[in-house]
């Protein structure tokens, strides 16, 4: 059992509680009243923890609170008698949440470095304005506060010790509860994914004070302590700018994971220099060292825990389930009916959203121009087009993410033009995101219960909902540790917690496999024959996109190109050169071992991409050898000894369900996660222990599954950045040769990043992958957030950078585009290849095994 407690994050904690009663019983006066100082900082550092590590804002402005509030409480105590000590200690507390949420309505204008800024105006304001007052700090007397005169072993610094450890312990306690309450993860919503929570209804700006309400209360009491314990408030120049800097300090070298850990900092930062006092050495040097070593720890305490763990690992295995297990079961319809009419009311009549004549500008391009949408309870309604067609914009639109150049939206006959998308969303129009807007600190079941109350039926819903969705064996697993398809259903089970009046859901099957996105539509329609919602929906995949919808919308630069049934609109020829680019034959084979590049049916590219990396010469022959590959997440292992080879001109696929580990191979390929084992080499060079930009100027680009792109740069500037190192006109000659290849990215040059579509960012990140000229490239799932049309021609892309010559990996869950590029499959299971061999009996081992319905083209299934 002691064996048990003893483990790294019970240690800070261990640590703290001894310390504290150790320090309590043996400590002589003097050294008590540095430990009290100690657990006073770390009380203003556990302050600074809520917005830092909630809000993702960092305060400057901790000193001059604390300070305004210890003065105020010593002004009126200074006078002795119960009464003057309450009105102290209200004057001074509420002065000290006023001026932390004066602070925190500066965070719901400005955020990151913007937010620091503006806190430290309330720092230098406190400095300038009220410590310049003499009725205020005192003057040159100052004021002073009674303290209990005892004597003996108990004496006074003794007591004062004992009165602040309690303190602290009690607030610590309460803030501790709080953070694994509803409150707590609303609030790590909020600061994490703040779109994701408005979504979900939460009044972002209202938890937002509160937080900052709660963290001038702490720096408030810590105030008070500082005044109480020194028997008078200290000097101004004590809650100057850099005692704030000191401040936040604390909790961040604390590693921002335990509270414990908060006064392990405190304690190194106020105790060790008073003792090392005798030796005259310079108190900020001092600090400073502690400050770095702190960081490093706390920075690197995965890092150690695990090598420890290693050690200890030699003479046993550690039997556990890693990632690879935890890709729960299918998605059910059992458990959808199981759970019987007690849980599910019978469909009620929903409110209609519409939106007429929606406009929205961005910089002066129209990215939605007068499109109409209606959505009654119980309809489905579609929309597709090509990448920036105005997809996403239209529904951030109707959600009330953008806001209209023109139109109207109303839900129910009432306008909401006007409204937030918080209103919108406690209206009942709930929504998910391309990229799932989740908190990865929190766990799966957190990230729902956050966003409703204490209601038992929700709860019973909930459970009903993470069986349906396969997520039930999930519940405790942070989000961190979940696939991306994984998260897509979560985000899917939070929308669907408390039944929407609309549903509008971006994509909901992107990063699942076909036979997946087919289960997830069959529950989605349980659900809403049962619960009567509309349905408002953007799919790429078209069988997704049919089961999905009755009425479909098509979009063409902005506007409606077309709309009508799904099935008769579909098929139109004017919509397949926009959604599909072109008509693929679904029963075209697979590409065989040694079949010629023409042989393979994919689409051939519209410009040849250089193939010299960085301007130098690249070996010739090689090529990638994995050899038994192991990679773990702290004690879980996700790979289990992986071996492959890529040989240049060949693609080399990897399929395989969500969670099994594929994303975490090409990352440990690419040097961006630690492997526990194995090797890597390219072009016989043992690049095992390289760091990831060392492989990176090796030749070896991973194109990420998600958007990697440099938000506030122009699209211009994030393909250049791909050329570092090379000449100014070498770097230009391939950025307008992947303007050729993407024609819609040379009409948004000069745009930001981040106001491109997920389908636009996402070729940006290819491009940019592709002007670096790399020998190896690593693509985790080509086709995420892109159209039909795009994904036949970048598979066509694809297979003919391998024809020059590259060796290209290839991550896809849409197997059927797999197949026709891939010279050789792989599938992945729990960590491990259960097959690989030639993409033709690749296919007829899926079938065989039930992996998939049918291993065909995606782009087919609109036949």
């Amino acid at each position: 059992m002691l064996r048990r407690a003893l483990t790294p994050r019970a240690l800070p904690a261990i640590l703290v509680s001894l310390l504290g009663v150790g320090g309590f019983l043996l400590l002589p006066g003097y050294l008590l009243y540095a430990g009290s100082t100690a657990l006073v900082s770390g009380l203003i550092g556990l302050g600074l923890f809520l917005p830092i590590a909630a809000l993702r804002e960092m305060p400057l402005n901790a000193a001059g609170i604390a300070g305004i509030s210890a003065y105020l409480f010593a002004h009126s105590a200074t006078n002795g008698g119960v009464g003057n000590h309450v009105t102290g200690i209200l004057l001074g507390l509420g002065v000290a949440v006023g001026l932390s949420v004066l602070t925190g309505l500066g965070s719901l204008v400005v955020t990151g470095l913007y937010f620091v800024v503006a806190s430290l105006v309330v720092q230098v304001g406190i400095e300038k304005v009220a410590f310049s007052i003499p009725g205020v700090t005192g003057g040159a007397a100052g004021w002073s506060v009674a303290q209990p005169e005892l004597s003996g072993w108990f004496d006074t610094q003794r007591a004062l010790y004992l009165i602040t450890g309690v303190i602290v312990l009690v607030l610590a306690l309460a803030v501790r509860a709080t953070l694994r309450s509803r409150l707590g993860f609303r609030t790590v919503l909020v600061g994490h994914v703040p779109e994701g929570a408005a979504s979900m209804g939460l009044r972002n700006w209202a938890i937002k004070l509160l937080v900052f309400a709660m963290s001038g209360l702490l720096i408030g009491i810590g105030g008070l302590l500082i005044a109480f314990v020194n028997g008078a408030p200290p000097p101004v120049f004590s809650f100057g700018l850099i005692f704030s800097v000191i401040y936040v300090a604390i909790p961040i070298a604390s590693g921002m994971r335990e509270l414990s850990s908060i006064w392990l900092v405190a304690a190194a930062f106020t105790a060790i220099p008073i003792l090392l006092e005798p030796l005259h050495l310079f108190p900020n040097l001092i600090s400073g060292s502690i400050l770095v070593a702190a960081l490093v720890l706390g920075q690197n305490r995965e890092r150690i825990a695990a090598r420890t763990r290693r050690l200890r690992m030699r003479t046993a295995e550690v039997e556990l389930e890693g990632r690879a297990a935890v890709a729960g079961p299918p998605l059910s319809r059992i458990a959808l009916v199981s759970l019987g009419e007690g849980a599910i009311h019978r469909p009620v009549a929903a409110m209609a959203l519409e939106g007429r004549g929606i406009t929205v500008d961005f910089g002066g391009i129209r990215a939605v121009d007068s499109v109409s949408v209606r959505v009654a309870g119980g309809e489905r309604v579609g929309i597709v087009g090509a990448n920036g067609a105005g997809k996403t914009t239209l529904i951030n639109a109707l959600t009330g993410f953008v806001p209209l150049h023109d139109g109207t939206v109303q839900l129910g006959g009432h306008d909401i033009t006007g409204w937030s998308p918080m209103a919108r969303a406690r209206a009942g129009i709930r929504r998910s995101f391309q990229f799932p807007r989740l908190a990865d600190v929190l766990t799966a079941e957190q990230n729902v219960v956050a966003v409703h109350g204490m209601d038992p039926r929700r709860d019973e819903r909930l459970e009903m909902l993470l069986a349906a969705f396969g997520l039930d064996g999930l519940r405790a697993t942070p989000v961190a540790a979940l696939s991306f398809g994984q998260r897509r259903k979560l985000e899917l089970v939070r929308a669907l917690a408390t039944r929407p009046q609309v549903l509008v859901l971006d994509e909901p099957s992107g990063g699942l496999t076909d036979e997946q996105g087919e289960r997830l539509a069959e529950v989605l329609l349980d659900l809403q024959a049962r619960d009567g919602w509309g349905l408002l929906v953007i799919e790429h995949n078209p069988r997704v996109l049919t089961a999905l919808s009755r009425h479909l919308l098509v979009l063409e630069n902005g506007r409606l190109l077309v709309e009508g049934p799904t099935a008769e609109t579909i098929r139109q020829e004017e919509v397949r050169r926009v959604y599909l680019g072109r008509r693929m034959d679904a029963r075209r084979p697979p590409r065989r071992a040694g079949d010629a590049p023409a042989a393979a049916g994919a689409a051939a590219p519209r410009v040849s991409v250089t193939s010299d990396f960085k301007g130098g010469p690249v070996a010739e022959g090689g090529g990638l050898v994995v050899r038994d590959l192991q990679l773990r997440y702290g004690p879980m292992p996700v790979l289990r000894g992986v071996s492959l080879d890529c040989h240049p001109g060949k693609v080399v696929g990897v399929v395989g369900g969500n969670g099994v580990g594929k994303t975490s191979l090409l990352a440990g390929i690419a040097g961006l996660v630690p492997v526990s084992a194995g090797s890597v080499h390219l072009d016989g060079r043992d690049i095992s222990r390289w760091p990831g930009y060392r492989r990176g100027q090796a030749g070896m680009v991973m194109v990420a599954e998600r958007r990697r792109v440099l938000p506030s740069l122009s699209v211009r500037d994030n393909l250049c950045a791909g050329g570092w190192g090379l000449p100014p006109d070498e770097v230009d000659r391939r950025v307008e040769r992947v303007l050729q290849l993407f024609p819609r990215l040379a009409q948004r040059l000069s745009v930001p990043s981040y106001r491109l579509s997920g389908g636009e960012q996402r070729m940006v990140s290819i491009g940019r992958a592709l002007v670096t000229g790399a020998r190896c490239l690593l693509f985790d799932e080509l086709s995420l957030s892109l159209s039909p049309q795009m994904v036949g021609e970048l598979t066509g892309m694809v297979r003919a950078l391998a024809d020059e010559g590259r060796i290209v990996l290839l991550v896809e869950q849409y197997i059927g585009a797999l197949l026709e590029i891939a010279d050789t499959v792989h599938v992945l299971e729990r960590g491990r290849f259960v097959f690989g061999g030639p993409a033709g009996e690749a296919a007829d081992w899926l079938e065989e095994h039930g992996y998939l319905a049918r291993a065909e083209a995606v782009a087919a299934r609109a036949d």
